[in-house]
C-alpha cells in the first residue's frame, strides 16, 4: 500500500523528479501542466483583489466591448452560459458592472462597466502587467513572444 503524501513540498518534489517519457513530447500534457502553473500564479497574484481568471477575462472583455451582451463572452471564454451568467451576477453585485436591457431589443442584456468597474479594472491591470512579469522572467522575454505567436496561430487568432 502506498504511503499518503505527507506535505505539499514533498508532492511537489516526487512531480518535479518524477520521469514522465512521452508525455513530455505532448502537448495536451505540456499545455496543462503549463496552465497549473500560470493559474496557481495568477490566483496568488489577486488574491488579496478577491478575483478570479474568469472574473478578470470578463471585466477586461467587457470595457473592450462595451455594450457586449452575456453570448458574446461565453465562447472567447470557453465556458457554459450557466457558469457565465454566475460570475455576471457576482460582478453586478459587486457594482463593477451593469446589465440592462438592450434598447432595440428588450430580449437582450446587454453588460457595462460601472465607474467602480473602470477603476478596479486599472488596478487589476497593472497587477496582471506584474504577474505577466514574472511569467516572462521565468522563462525568458524571446521564449514568451514566440510562445505567445505559436498559441495564437493554435487558436487561429491574429499573429
Amino acid at each position: 500500500m502506498r504511503r499518503a503524501v505527507e506535505d505539499e513540498f514533498e508532492l511537489r518534489t516526487r512531480y518535479t523528479t518524477m520521469h514522465r517519457g512521452e508525455l513530455e513530447q505532448t502537448l495536451g500534457f505540456l499545455l496543462r501542466a503549463a496552465w497549473k502553473e500560470v493559474s496557481a500564479e495568477f490566483n496568488a497574484f489577486f488574491r488579496d483583489a478577491d478575483f478570479t481568471p474568469a472574473l478578470y477575462t470578463i471585466m477586461v472583455l467587457v470595457d473592450l466591448n462595451p455594450g457586449c451582451n452575456p453570448g458574446d463572452l461565453a465562447k472567447p471564454m470557453g465556458i457554459s452560459q450557466n457558469n457565465l451568467v454566475t460570475h455576471i451576477d457576482e460582478l453586478v453585485e459587486r457594482g463593477f458592472l451593469t446589465r440592462s436591457v438592450h434598447p432595440r431589443d428588450r430580449r437582450v442584456k446587454v453588460l457595462n462597466l460601472t465607474s467602480a468597474g473602470q477603476d478596479r479594472l486599472a488596478d487589476l491591470r497593472k497587477a496582471h502587467k506584474r504577474y505577466e512579469r514574472r511569467i516572462t522572467d521565468r522563462v525568458g522575454k524571446d521564449e514568451m513572444g514566440q510562445l505567445l505567436q505559436i498559441l495564437r496561430k493554435f487558436n487561429g487568432m491574429p499573429g
